[in-house]
């Protein structure tokens, strides 16, 4: 466990007792560490029975949340039922509560982390058949398929509109759209040393579009904002981006599984990367639905090798798309919240 969760516990479980004696407990509450987070439940939320309550990690979050209109409270809150996209036990620190999880991302582009955190859950929620079946390989006995609710976002009716405004603006100046997106640079398995000293050499030719991990470090952020050639994507037009680009350009970051669904061309850095999170299966997996290159000069070379070969990787990309998430139609979020309820 957490330090913290020690720490907390018995308060916590004070509190917890008294309010489960004057029937004060929530019900069930949504766990949030990040605006991030909110976007993993949000096609999964109009299918929920239970009326729930969204409980924040801080202010900082209440806020970010109450710019698009949705509502929240901060920890500490006492329920009976948590779900959350994080291993964040912690801040829940007693077995009385039901805890339920899903995976913040799609699929795992790291390994698992010990079998113990995800079995302090009563019930874990992976993408796919094939990734619970890994899982339960690993030791973890409270998985099953959930798919992946962001597919309902990325393919949403609204999105594909906003992102039909941008191909058009793009289609009458002749120009085509390259999103680039990095990995936490402190992990060890990230590309972007590798192209951001030199990404607006391809803004003659091209519009440049760019993502990266929140937690990237701030030399990086600053270099990017200093850059007037290029659009930084936030969490919330990041699905936007995704359909309106024509490639991806990326590393070991798990958009790529995202882009893959969308059936379009991408673009990889090779890493060599020491840590034993990334497996020889991903290596694999982003080897076989990506172009692979090892330096920015390769990126024009990919780029037309996709121009020239309109099926490029298509075969694999289906492949995949299977073992991540079954399948790449919407409904992921009802199917998702169709297991919670059965739970709840």
């Amino acid at each position: 466990m957490v330090f913290s969760g020690i720490i907390i516990k018995i308060p916590y479980l004070i509190v917890w007792k008294i309010k489960k004696h004057l029937n004060k407990l929530h019900q069930f509450l949504i766990y949030l560490d990040s605006y991030q987070d909110y976007k993993v439940f949000e096609s999964v939320l109009p299918h929920l029975k239970m009326p729930y309550l969204i409980c924040v990690k801080n202010r900082r979050i209440k806020n970010e949340l109450r710019k698009y209109g949705i509502e929240s409270q901060c920890w500490p809150l006492w329920g009976q039922t948590v779900l959350m996209a994080r291993h964040a036990l912690h801040k829940f620190p007693i077995k009385e509560i039901k805890k339920i999880g899903i995976r913040h991302g799609p699929y795992h582009f790291k390994d698992f982390i010990s079998s113990v955190k995800y079995n302090a859950f009563d019930l874990y929620l992976f993408t796919s058949e094939a990734e619970n079946r890994i899982a339960l390989k690993k030791g973890i006995t409270v998985g099953q398929s959930g798919g992946y609710p962001g597919l309902d976002i990325l393919k949403s009716e609204e999105v594909l509109k906003q992102a039909e405004k941008i191909k058009i603006k793009l289609a009458n100046k002749n120009r085509k759209l390259l999103l680039f997106s990095a990995t936490w640079s402190g992990s060890g398995m990230s590309a972007i040393h590798k192209w951001i000293y030199r990404i607006k050499e391809l803004a003659k030719e091209y519009e440049i579009a760019v993502t990266v991990h929140p937690k990237m470090e701030k030399k990086y952020l600053q270099l990017l904002k200093s850059n007037k050639d290029i659009t930084i994507v936030d969490q919330k037009n990041l699905p936007v981006y995704m359909n309106a680009s024509d490639f991806l350009i990326s590393d070991t970051s798990s958009i790529i599984a995202e882009y893959c669904a969308l059936d379009k061309p991408i673009i990889t850095f090779r890493v060599e990367s020491e840590s034993k999170r990334l497996t020889d299966d991903i290596k694999n997996l982003i080897c076989d639905i990506s172009i692979q290159v090892e330096s920015f000069d390769d990126i024009r070379d990919a780029i037309n090798s996709y121009e020239k070969q309109k099926n490029l990787k298509k075969e694999s990309r289906e492949y995949y798309n299977r073992i991540m998430f079954d399948d790449v139609d919407v409904g992921h979020g009802k199917r998702c919240a169709d297991i919670i309820n059965s739970e709840l």
